[in-house]
């Protein structure tokens, strides 16, 4: 499912992550970065198409404490530029 933005006239589809990269690859990626971070989880992390309050992030790939709570994410969140 991709969301749709509309800039101008013209309509530009979004693809998501799991979209744009294969499983086999994220899958990887993931067991890598568990490896060399071993304390840290790696999240993906995008807007809902329907999300009118939080702004489009820059980059969805993060890397999260395992002591993180959600409360604290979504502040971190909201101030990424």
């Amino acid at each position: 499912m991709s969301a749709s933005l509309f800039i101008g006239s013209r309509k530009m589809t979004h693809k998501h992550f799991k979209e744009r990269v294969p499983a086999a690859l994220r899958r990887k990626e993931a067991q890598e970065i568990r490896l060399a971070n071993p304390g840290k989880l790696p999240m993906i992390v995008e807007k809902h198409k329907k999300e009118r309050n939080f702004k489009r992030l820059a980059k969805c790939k993060f890397l999260v404490p395992h002591e993180m709570t959600i409360s604290q994410l979504m502040q971190l969140l909201r101030s990424v530029p």
